[in-house]
């Protein structure tokens, strides 16, 4: 991979970070239950991990042997994979903000990686958006397959 890195992804700088978990659809087994989006529920299932690059959108990691204690601590893994495939850190990563924790976090910033989180929507901050005249609102396009058009403050 070492040899192909430079061909497949030359300027690597931003990676697409996910956890999904793949269910387990067999007899009873000893898996850890995790939720999964399709059923709108948890059941026992694989944690994996997957890591993207961004302008090549070539899949350049992953891993399908974890467990839940050992998922904050795979953003860090994948950092020092990337380190050793290229040489360097990463600049960006995209991830879900439950992906890890804010220790985890903590360590990126040392490293000088910028990251940007998809954050949980609590019930306060709902109420705060909610509360915001309309006038602060803008329309945004985010380029996706199914695209969708959130309001922006």
């Amino acid at each position: 991979m070492s040899r192909l890195s430079p061909l497949l992804f030359p300027e690597a700088e931003s990676f697409s970070l996910d956890f999904p978990a793949v269910p387990h659809r067999g007899d009873d087994t000893e898996l850890e239950n995790h939720y999964l989006p399709t059923r709108g529920k948890a059941g026992p299932s694989i944690l994996t991990f997957f890591a993207q690059e961004q302008k090549s959108q070539v899949l350049c990691y992953a891993n399908a042997n974890l467990t839940r204690e050992d998922q904050p601590g795979e953003v860090l893994q994948f950092v020092a994979f990337g380190r050793d495939l290229t040489g360097r850190n990463p600049q960006w990563l995209y991830f879900d903000s439950r992906l890890t924790t804010y220790a985890e976090l903590s360590r990126l910033t040392e490293q000088r990686i910028w990251f940007a989180t998809i954050r949980r929507r609590g019930v306060g901050l709902l109420r705060r958006l909610a509360a915001l005249p309309q006038s602060v609102w803008q329309k945004a396009v985010i380029d996706i397959p199914k695209r969708r058009h959130p309001r922006i403050w």
